[in-house]
């Protein structure tokens, strides 16, 4: 799902959707579990803290993050 589709079907912005992704402290609490249940329907919060879940959007900035370099 793009980024995109997901801020769509949770009914904020593209910029709010960039801005959960990027992890901004600025976003309304609610407007991330908005994002989370469209990328994620039917996920409960305790499931999401206990990480028994793979995540399905993975930020480009964040990807970039977990490369290892080969040198």
């Amino acid at each position: 799902m793009k980024q995109f589709e997901a801020a769509e079907r949770a009914g904020i912005s593209r910029s709010s959707a960039s801005k959960i992704e990027l992890g901004d402290g600025t976003i309304a609490f609610s407007l991330v579990l908005r994002y989370l249940d469209a990328i994620s329907p039917g996920i409960t919060l305790k499931e999401l803290f206990n990480e028994t879940i793979q995540p399905t959007v993975v930020h480009p900035a964040l990807e970039k993050r977990l490369r290892v370099r080969s040198e």
